[in-house]
This record gives C-alpha cells, structure tokens and sequence, in this order.
C-alpha cells in the first residue's frame, strides 16, 4: 500500500513541477509546442514505465510522466480562453474537464479489460500502461497535424503574418471562407 502511494504521490509532484514549468514557457514558446511536448512526453514517459527494470527508474519515469501531464495544462487553458469567443468560453473550458474524465474512464477501461474482477494477482501493470500509451500517441499524431498556434500569443508576439494564416486556415476549417 506504501509503494502504491508513493506511485501515486510522485506524478502528482511531477504535476505540479510540469505546471509551473508550462506556465512560464507557454507564455514564450506558445501554445502548440507545450501541448505537444505534453503529449510526446506522455507517451515516451509511459513507455518507459512499462520498460523500466527497477524501482528507480519506474519513479523517475512516474516523475516525468507527471510533468509531461502538467506541462500542457497552462497552454491548454489558454489556448481554449483565446481561440473561443466569449460566448462560448465557459462550455469549451467545462469540455476540458470532461475530456479529462473521459481520459481517466479510459484508463478505468483499460484495467476492466485487463482484469475483470480487478484481482491484484492477475492485475498486468505493464501490459496496461502499455494500452494507456495508445490515446496519447493517437491525440499527438492530430495535435501535430491539425492543432493550430493561437493567433492571440502570435499578436502577442508581434508575428502578424503568421495570426493571419492561422485565422484565415481557422475559417477555412469552419467553412467562412472556400478553400483556394
């Protein structure tokens, strides 16, 4: 049960460590690279958990994971208050959570397929992160291919040509404008 904890209690450090972190490079870098730095970390990190011989690195690897997960939160946050019009602000920030809590029934379903009587004897651990690491490979392959920077933090940036394309590929995705 200590062990269990200990897992537990060093993402959360990590979580709270990425944070910080994506908060202060999020503001510098952007919006797009801290989210997909987030999801590469994910993956990487679970990957190393399942692969991970012994106990130090299964809690450095727990530890990374934690601050891939937290690093992607600031630029998530603002990107959904600088892309959404304000009349839609709060639904799409609430959408966030929810996709959270779909993430998390994933991982539910990953353990119910794995054991279904939840048996600690028969509980696979590796096998299950190595489930998990699908869903964040999957959402890194479409943020790289589809996840715009906010034109907001370009403005901010004093790149005007670049929050031009990115509005204008924005309403072309929505259907404003036709395609060329």
């Amino acid at each position: 049960a200590w062990f269990a904890g200990a897992m537990v209690s060093i993402i959360f450090c990590g979580l709270l460590a990425g944070t910080i972190a994506g908060g202060f490079l999020c503001n510098r870098h952007g919006r797009r690279m801290p989210i997909l730095v987030t999801y590469g970390g994910i993956t990487m990190f679970l990957v190393a958990s399942f692969m991970s011989p012994d106990i130090l690195l299964l809690i450095t690897a727990k530890f990374m994971l934690g601050v891939s997960l937290g690093f992607g939160v600031p630029a998530a946050n603002a990107i959904v208050c600088e892309s959404c019009p304000a009349t839609h602000r709060s639904n799409v920030y609430c959408m966030t959570m929810v996709l959270f809590s779909l993430g998390q029934m994933y991982s539910a379903v990953v353990i119910w397929m794995m054991s279904p009587n939840i048996d600690d004897d028969e509980l696979h651990w590796r096998g299950m992160l190595a489930l998990a690491t699908l869903l964040p490979l999957v959402l890194f392959c479409f943020s790289y291919f589809f996840l715009l920077e906010s034109p907001h933090w370009l403005l901010m940036m004093h790149r005007f040509s670049e929050a031009k394309a990115v509005v204008y590929a924005m309403a072309r995705y929505k259907g404003s404008i036709p395609d060329r």
